[in-house]
């Protein structure tokens, strides 16, 4: 599956792999330490813990 976006208002990225381009664009924006808010239900699933790890990997400094 190809990654695909569209702009309304802001530049979205989706599809397979797209999780994996947000530490570069946090990074390029100058966010070093950002605070990923979810719900309970959401944060107990490895797609959370997945993108904490790909953050992380990209250097950035993230809490949820």
């Amino acid at each position: 599956m190809a990654i695909a976006r569209f702009a309304f208002p802001t530049t979205i990225h989706f599809g397979g792999g797209a999780r994996k381009l947000v530490g570069e664009h946090l990074r390029g924006q100058g966010i070093r330490r950002p605070l990923v808010v979810t719900d309970k239900g959401l944060a107990a699933l490895p797609l959370i813990a997945e993108l904490g790890d790909d953050l992380k990997g990209a250097g950035v400094d993230v809490a949820v």
